[in-house]
């Protein structure tokens, strides 16, 4: 499941904890990138084997992407 940040690149802060080992990539964008997935742009995103917490997505700013047919 991919959580993009629109504001900042995934450096080291993102969630970890509750987490561990469920980090499969991260990936920085040089620039505001148009993200189909969120409709929007981003600076980059991580992607996590699981799904977060809404509320720890939110801590961090990140917005999980779009699945086809889901309803957020």
């Amino acid at each position: 499941m991919k959580y993009f940040s629109k504001t900042n690149i995934v450096d080291g802060s993102y969630p970890v904890r509750g987490y561990a080992g469920q980090v499969r990539e991260i990936v920085n964008f040089s620039y505001p990138t148009y993200c189909p997935e969120i409709g929007g742009r981003a600076m980059g995103y991580i992607d996590y084997r699981v799904e977060l917490r809404p509320s720890r997505a939110a801590e961090y700013g990140l917005i999980r992407e779009r699945r086809p047919g889901h309803v957020h």
